[in-house]
């Protein structure tokens, strides 16, 4: 009895945890249960950082852009409720180069 309380209980916490696309130490993660997405630069390296991102029902790719290559933030791009997010990957900003890309991830 004790033990599926413990398993209800922390059901909740980790519900909002998503898959993570990474490329190095920067990545994109859903957020919210699939209903967010967003970008994170780990890497104090002066290279921006996007998430590309599709949502369901829609081929559009999408972006969030954490920009400054500083490692000391992540940037969100809000709820987008039932359309929730269908795919997304990180996406390292490379000047003058191309730039480098994690796996896509299909959370939904």
């Amino acid at each position: 009895m004790l033990f599926a309380a413990m398993l209800l209980s922390a059901a909740p916490a980790t519900a909002g945890i998503g898959l993570i696309s990474y490329e190095g130490s920067d990545f994109s993660q859903d957020v919210n249960t699939s209903s967010a997405v967003r970008a994170c630069d780990g890497e104090s390296d002066s290279h921006g950082v996007h998430a590309d991102f599709t949502t369901k029902g829609s081929g559009v790719v999408q972006q969030i852009r954490d920009g400054n290559g500083a490692n000391n933030s992540c940037a969100y791009t809000g709820s987008y409720g039932d359309y929730k997010i269908y795919s997304h990957r990180a996406v390292e900003e490379i000047n003058g180069a191309p730039d480098n890309f994690g796996d896509w991830k299909y959370p939904s």
